[in-house]
């Protein structure tokens, strides 16, 4: 090589070490795997003119806002039993005030200071969903958040607690929250700290991101804790955030063990994952089943002897057909008339409404399979912008096309260099991938009669799909290829030079 002369830059803008902008480059590297989060920063004239604009909109919409929480409120007091209180703005403002108790107690939490900060600005938008946003919804439909709230009120739980019925689970954890963390009966301020558990749940997913990704950026964060769908969903009083919180508890232990490093002790991962999953399976039984089961698939994967492995996949399919099985013995299925019966009827279950759609009669198991497709794009992706003519179905649309829009787009161009991605990452694509597919093939016979309740139910993966359209689209999905192309170039061009 001549003295002076410039080597041609390697693939993906990582260059020799001749090349001008090398030590660019691997700034621009090292800057995306940073574990610094960077928080956003205001002009201060910026900031003074939002408090100006948020207290004059405060001050112009308070009639109208008192007018809406007295006739929410009410029918919030008069449930079952005839319970009414006076002032139905009291419980409004208890909700308020523990919504503020958390995010000063936000200060005091075990995490880093720029988290803390990031932390409570999204606590406040979570706020303004759960205590402005949801009473919109809550005033136009009718919840089960109603009927926890109702059995939470009385001096002693009701009804006996059974691993069997997860309502009476649920509805006693309700109980357990307004006698030991909420003073007063307040409604609001319980779905305040459901919603908590909602916060937490991304919290605890982007940790789990951003430590297999050797790194974690404002963007990542800001998009776990802002995705509408989680965040609306995930701020009601109900059985949603908690099992969102365990799906979540559940990803991050998995990710934080397929980025383990030797030596590394496995306790506190393992701990999250049966945490999760055992709490998503208290919540809804099948959902544990889901979660678990990727798992006995990644594990065998990661055998290094190729035959050991051949033979322990091969019996995944009787694992699988034995464990189907019972799981179907246990709802009454025991051959397939049964199970076709069975079908036909949750298939419409709630098939009504402006989002409801009637699914086909299946006759045979071949009626099962063949709109099975169907079923799983409509449990993953729709509504579809157009399908539902009201905001929220809007809104949910233009998630559902932006979701589709990355998988499909970071799958091609994953397939494309799959040779490329280093073992880790495909760990977590085959987790992640198998998740995905258990659950969508299990909701392709719910979901699909009603594309309102589709989109709700869409919470409970919509982390894993999180996750799939991340790592498909991470920016450098091909670092540890990179890195090693660019240490064995840097090599070579340095023997050269010394020859």
């Amino acid at each position: 090589m001549r003295s002076g002369a410039s080597a041609p830059c390697i693939w993906y803008n990582v260059t020799r070490a001749g090349c001008p902008r090398s030590r660019e480059t691997m700034e621009g590297l090292k800057s995306i795997f940073s574990s610094q989060v960077y928080p956003v920063r205001y002009p201060k004239w910026g900031r003074g003119m939002l408090l100006l604009i948020a207290c004059l909109l405060v001050t112009a919409l308070i009639p109208l806002l008192r007018e809406l929480v007295i006739s929410f409120a009410s029918r919030i007091y008069w449930l079952n039993n005839g319970m009414h209180k006076d002032d139905p703005l009291v419980d409004y403002l208890i909700g308020w005030a523990y919504a503020f108790i958390v995010w000063f107690g936000i200060y005091f939490w075990p995490v880093s200071k720029d988290h803390k900060g990031l932390l409570q600005k999204f606590w406040i938008l979570r706020c303004l969903v759960t205590l402005g946003l949801m009473l919109l919804y809550e005033n136009f439909y009718s919840l089960d958040a109603f009927e926890y709230f109702n059995e939470s009120r009385y001096e002693t739980f009701r009804w006996q607690v059974s691993l069997s019925d997860n309502w009476s689970i649920l509805a006693y954890f309700a109980w357990w929250v307004n006698h030991n963390i909420v003073l007063g009966d307040s409604y609001h301020a319980m779905k305040v700290m459901f919603s908590l558990l909602g916060m937490l749940g991304s919290y605890l997913l982007y940790l789990g991101i951003a430590k297999h990704m050797r790194g974690g950026t404002t963007w990542l964060f800001m998009l776990l804790q802002a995705v509408p769908s989680m965040l609306f969903w995930s701020s009601i009083l109900g059985k949603d955030p908690v099992n969102f919180f365990a799906i979540c508890l559940y990803g991050f232990g998995v990710l934080s063990l397929l980025a383990r490093k030797p030596g590394e002790s496995l306790l506190g991962q393992l701990l999250a994952i049966v945490a999760g999953i055992t709490v998503a399976f208290i919540v809804r039984p099948w959902t544990g089943q889901i979660l678990a089961f990727p798992l006995v698939i990644v594990g065998l994967m990661r055998i290094k002897n190729l035959p050991v492995r051949i033979v322990a996949l091969a019996f995944v399919p009787y694992l699988l057909h034995d464990r189907l099985g019972r799981i179907l013995a246990s709802y009454g299925v025991n051959d397939a008339t049964d199970l076709l019966a069975m079908v036909n009827a949750v298939s419409r279950s709630w098939s009504r409404g402006g989002s409801g759609q009637a699914p086909p009669v299946f006759s045979n198991l071949g009626d099962l399979l063949y709109f099975a497709p169907l079923g799983m794009f409509t449990a993953l992706f729709r509504p579809l912008p157009g399908e539902i003519l009201n905001p929220f179905g809007l809104l949910a649309g233009l998630e559902n096309l932006t979701m589709l829009f990355f998988v499909v787009w970071g799958f091609k161009k994953t397939f494309a260099n799959w040779g490329l991605i280093s073992r880790s990452d495909r760990l977590v694509l085959l987790w992640v991938s198998c998740t995905i597919l258990g659950w969508s093939f299990l909701y392709a016979f719910i979901s699909y009669q009603n594309l309102g309740a589709a989109f709700r139910f869409r919470l409970q993966i919509m982390p894993m799909l999180i996750v799939l359209a991340i790592f498909l689209n991470k920016k450098p999905l091909f670092q540890h290829s990179l890195r090693q192309d660019f240490r064995g170039q840097h090599d070579a061009d340095q023997g050269r030079n010394k020859a």
